[in-house]
């Protein structure tokens, strides 16, 4: 009786929820690499470090305050987009493993009959 609960299961809820598995995971590592909110923050200053001038700043220190502000974006470009790519290959990768598992999800209840008729020498790969 447990036996024919268990196949009735894997072949059936446990499947289901190995393919309903693969979203969640993949949900999962852009919510760690908090994806959405590095694209909303693609060109924020790194670490909001901004300079600011006053009215009567003269002309070369306002330049050198944009620049630095202008670098602080650009810095936090490359850091955000690296950032947000390595977090969407991760993503990618975990839903292609969700997927492969998925997929050998009905054979995996074959494999120690396999095992076992290799081991006797009955099934040759």
């Amino acid at each position: 009786m447990g036996f024919v609960l268990f196949i009735s299961w894997w072949y059936g809820t446990g499947w289901v929820n190995s393919f309903k598995a693969i979203s969640v995971r993949a949900l999962s590592m852009a919510r760690f690499f908090s994806l959405a909110i590095l694209l909303r923050t693609l060109f924020e200053p790194w670490k909001q470090i901004t300079t600011y001038v006053g009215p009567n700043t003269p002309i070369g220190d306002r330049f050198r305050v944009w620049f630095d502000n202008i670098f602080s974006r650009l810095f936090g470009f490359v850091i955000r987009s690296t950032v947000f790519w390595v977090g969407a290959f991760v993503s990618l990768l975990t839903m292609l493993y969700g997927v492969i598992l998925a997929i050998i999800w009905p054979i995996v209840p074959l494999l120690p009959v396999a095992f076992v008729a290799i081991a006797f020498g009955v099934l040759i790969i």
